[in-house]
């Protein structure tokens, strides 16, 4: 059984002493796994972790290297995003955008996306690699104009002689996996389920071969991607014309970033040791490629093209009508992480179900390769007082690490037509009494039975938590041992001697900063910092304010032991508490994210000590918002001169963008000011630098505009740039939102609501007359009458338009219907009604002086 103490056993060293192997195991020999470039890096980046005594064995090794694996090419996800993505949620993907071969020297500038080192362009770079096709040279022909990359052989042999169905998927034969799988006390589904597929060219994304693929078809639409892409946006998804690929992600995707300790010097050609799985990648588009294949006028297109790098919106799917994209966050020395007694229930293993109450406690057949059951593993639903971390910006996912991870997974597409796509909301349901109209929750005891892909993912997340308890921080000091300044000094030298090394860090910093900035800096933080951003803060108390100073700490930075022997960084520099939206002042959309909350899809996913915290804000008509939402989880600063820009939302710093005209025009700027001119949306103050240098004058600009108070902050409130229509359901009608609004104003409209409501009032007015009318406003207002004549009116107002329209049923032309709109929008907004400001709040510090601002910024470099 997975249990929080698990993330404690995480050691590496270069000599790796091999434990004596049990009677029915053999030895291992680690060079045995050790067979290609992509895990010898694994290998070589876990063994750079410091040792004071101790070593880790070649077991630990290979469970760390199996989750490594598995979080960089596990993406059982290929059908939710060919199939459940586009027909249950609307949304087309147009992955050639991104993959074609042809993008491979633009693909980190426009989509912020890192190209896969196991991968060639066909006629340019595969020869050189020695990456050849059934022994000869690639073609694009071969890769229907994508990169070629490792195990394509076989996928595209299986392509072009119509045998998919035999297609050997590589996570079946994975050697590392293989060897994690043999040192399992107990028996695991198929590793064949994990579904590790190819690259698609780049990290993360991976591809498989399409059965439904028609080479005939194909050809008729010209045989290549950009003439089924163009039709695709053109005329919508048209399922009868499938394409070679079926494409999936997994979690590297997303978090697998440019190491900032060895950036490349060659963004577009890195190889392994340049990238990291867990930093997270601050210049990734993912939003817009997800919607890559929609109209620039539709709305899906609206919601995900506004997204700033390095976001995303983990609720868009499960959608909550509450639209605030978080920052992707670096998974990052998860030992020191603070954690929570809290009240659980939850699935727990147990031996058996013979003398449990069938309701609660389950028997799950478990199966090899072939379908054939190999054995039996029961799980009795539970309520428990367990220690549990806070993960995500609202403190949700609180049952566990081995659950959070597998919600990763789900929430990514796992098991999406087995277990959640019917849990969702469906958009075009607009009756309250049909199914689809809300979220139900998703039930993790009906995935485990009837999706394979989710037992074989839970049976290896003790190996993915080793790999990702293993991840450590990536010090400045560390970083600028190999990097030059401007005026071409050695800024740190590369020395054994520690003192002196240190010694001239610290030169360099307060050189920018001021003399003793450091030292200054570390007051000002523990005075105005670390009541949030400590996990040396021990006040048990898990939210509120904690008001306690820190300023009798020694250092921030000290380390600590564990019983392994691998000294580590003792503070977690955030202490994850809760705290109330309103105290720090952020936008508070994410903070208000539901899916969470009982009753809604994630319901297990959170303790019921979560569900349980009190109201911090009330709706438009003056409901409670409770059930643990309008909290933020403070992040760590862990460091921080790696990861601008700064806030939940990446909202407090330069827009950036990449260095070609392309990438400028997929990145919408938010400046006021700037949203509607064609000249001014697609302007972007700093481009992708993933260089030393880069980070931290990224840092730099980013701190100076977190240190200034919001009011005098440049403003930046993400608009519509083209008018986007509203389908009311009833014939061909359609509330106009015109360019200009704030893309909030409908992409956290409560549609369901207002439809439901509208269509009461719609029948009163019909049946009861003008009294009943009010009557129902001010009862929805528990009394408060003048906002409830303010939407009454603004209602009838609609009504009397809708009623006046022509045959052709059109709406939005009419000038009376915009100050209706704007009143109806702002009560059936689900947050943020009236501010629409995203770099708002978090003022803390900004009224040091100058000289005490560049000392704090001194001394977080040194985090």
């Amino acid at each position: 059984m997975f249990t929080s103490a698990m993330i404690f056993i995480i050691t590496s060293c270069f000599t790796m002493p091999y434990r004596a192997p049990t009677s029915d195991q053999q030895a291992i020999d680690i060079n045995e796994i050790l067979t290609d470039r992509f895990t010898q890096d694994g290998y070589d980046h876990a063994t750079r972790r410091e040792f004071k005594t101790g070593a880790m064995s070649a077991e630990q090794m290979v469970k760390e290297l199996a989750g490594r694996t598995i979080w960089f090419k596990s993406a059982p996800n290929d059908r939710h995003h060919t199939y459940v993505f586009p027909q249950k949620i609307g949304v087309a993907i147009d992955w050639s955008q991104a993959f074609l071969a042809e993008n491979h020297n633009s693909r980190f500038q426009v989509w912020g996306t890192i190209n896969d080192p196991d991968c060639c362009v066909p006629g340019v770079s595969c020869d050189q690699k020695k990456m050849f096709y059934n022994n000869r040279s690639v073609t694009m022909a071969d890769t229907y104009g994508w990169e070629y990359c490792a195990g394509d052989e076989a996928l595209l042999n299986a392509l072009k002689k119509n045998q998919v169905a035999q297609y050997r998927d590589p996570a079946c034969d994975s050697k590392v996996i293989k060897e994690a799988d043999r040192l399992s006390s107990q028996i695991r589904e198929s590793r064949c389920e994990l579904k590790f597929g190819t690259s698609a060219g780049a990290v993360g994304f991976r591809k498989f071969p399409n059965p439904k693929f028609n080479a005939k078809r194909w050809q008729k639409i010209g045989g290549n991607y950009k003439t089924y892409s163009e039709q695709m946006i053109r005329e919508g998804i048209n399922n009868s014309i499938q394409p070679p690929f079926r494409v999936a992600t997994a979690c590297a995707a997303c978090h697998g970033a440019f190491d900032p300790l060895n950036p490349p010097a060659d963004v577009n050609n890195p190889t392994w040791a340049n990238i990291k799985g867990e930093t997270g990648n601050q210049y990734l588009n993912i939003s817009k490629l997800m919607a890559s294949g929609m109209k620039e006028t539709s709305l899906e297109a609206q919601l995900f093209t506004h997204t700033r790098p390095g976001t995303a919106d983990t609720s868009a799917v499960p959608h909550d009508f509450k639209n605030n994209p978080g920052t992707i966050n670096a998974v990052i020395n998860l030992p020191q992480r603070p954690l929570f007694k809290e009240n659980v229930a939850r699935w727990n293993q147990v031996d058996s179900c013979s003398s449990l109450d069938p309701k609660v406690c389950q028997k799950v057949a478990y199966r090899d390769e072939s379908g054939k059951v190999i054995g039996y593993k029961s799980w009795q639903w539970q309520k428990t007082n367990m220690s549990v971390p806070h993960i995500l910006k609202g403190g949700e996912d609180s049952v566990g690490y081995d659950l959070a991870i597998q919600r990763v997974f789900v929430n990514i597409g796992m098991c999406s037509e087995q277990c959640w796509q019917n849990n969702l909301t469906n958009l075009k349901e607009l009756d309250f009494m049909n199914r689809g109209y809300g979220e139900t929750p998703f039930d993790i005891g009906q995935c485990r039975e009837q999706c394979r892909a989710f037992r074989a993912n839970e049976d290896r997340v003790s190996d993915i938590m080793s790999y990702l308890a293993s991840r450590r921080p990536t010090d400045l000091k560390d970083a600028l041992k190999k990097v030059k300044s401007s005026q071409g000094d050695a800024i740190v030298p590369d020395s054994a001697n520690k003192a002196f090394v240190d010694a001239s860090f610290y030169t360099f910093i307060e050189n920018k900063y001021g003399k003793n900035s450091i030292a200054r800096g570390q007051q000002i933080f523990a005075n105005s910092c670390a009541s949030c951003h400590s996990s040396q803060n021990r006040n048990s108390k898990e939210n509120l304010t904690p008001n306690e100073s820190l300023s009798g700490i020694e250092t921030f930075s000290k380390t600590v032991q564990l019983e392994t022997g691998e000294e580590i960084r003792e503070d977690w520099l955030g202490n994850d508490k809760s705290t109330a939206v309103g105290e720090i002042g952020t936008y508070a959309c994410r903070a208000l994210h539901s899916n969470h909350n009982r009753g809604q899809i994630w319901d297990q996913f959170s303790s019921e000590t979560f569900k349980a915290l009190p109201s911090t804000a009330f709706d438009a008509f003056e409901n409670p918002i409770s059930g643990g939402a309008g909290y933020y989880r403070n992040i760590s600063l862990l460091n921080v001169w790696a990861h601008a820009p700064f806030l939940h939302n990446n909202a407090i710093g330069p827009e950036i963008c990449g260095k070609i005209e392309m990438a400028r025009q997929v990145v919408r700027t938010s400046v006021e000011g700037r949203q509607l001119s064609p000249a001014g949306k697609y302007i972007c103050d700093a481009y992708f630098d993933p260089s030393v240098m880069g980070r931290l004058n990224l840092f730099d600009r980013s701190m100076d505009e977190l240190l200034t108070p919001s009011s005098q902050r440049r403003k930046k409130v993400t608009r519509l740039d083209v008018p986007i229509k509203f389908p009311l359901g009833i014939k061909d009608m359609y509330l106009e939102f015109p360019a200009g609004l704030p893309l909030n104003t409908i992409a956290n409209f409560d549609l369901k609501s207002f439809i439901y409501d509208f269509s009461v009032v719609f029948s009163i007015l019909e049946t009861q007359g003008e009294s009943a009318y009010e009557q129902y406003w001010n009862k929805k207002f528990a009394g408060n009458l003048e906002k409830a004549s303010e939407l009454g009116q603004a209602v009838r107002k609609l009504i009397e338009s809708l009623r006046s329209i022509t045959a052709a049923y059109k709406f939005g032309q009419q000038s009376q219907s915009i100050s209706s709109l704007k009143v109806i929008s702002k009560y059936y907004r689900t947050c943020e009604t009236g501010d629409d400001v995203e770099n708002k709040g978090h003022d803390i510090g900004t009224g040091l002086s100058l000289t005490d601002k560049n000392a704090l910024k001194a001394f977080l470099l040194t985090l």
